[in-house]
């Protein structure tokens, strides 16, 4: 996985480059601490094999483009997608011939 991972982030990144640090390392840190197996970056960066500083851990997330997770999200998605249909698993429709998004009122902008 983070060879793809690594291969994906080549042919999105503009201006950000991985010289000490994999994208993939940097993935696997935010992982940690979003699922809330550490508590923050720097305790998954305590408990990881990443040879860089800290500083410089931290120097790449600083640096890392809003495009480029939204862009990471959406390849996940579109694998998980493919595979959820690969075994069947997809849902009926809810209204067929339509996209249905649900609103749970965490976005007030979407209310306007």
């Amino acid at each position: 996985m983070p060879t793809k991972i690594n291969c994906w982030f080549d042919t999105v990144r503009h201006t950000q480059y991985t010289k000490e640090i994999l994208f993939s390392s940097i993935v696997g840190l935010m992982l940690q601490v979003v699922c809330k197996i550490r508590p923050s970056v720097h305790s998954a960066y305590s408990h990881s094999e990443i040879q860089a500083s800290v500083v410089a851990v931290y120097d790449q997330l600083k640096g890392l483009k809003t495009t480029t997770s939204q862009g990471l999200v959406r390849q996940i998605a579109t694998e998980a997608e493919a595979l959820i249909k690969t075994m069947k698993g997809e849902n009926p429709a809810l209204l067929p011939g339509y996209r249905v998004k649900f609103l749970d009122g965490n976005c007030p902008a979407l209310l306007r």
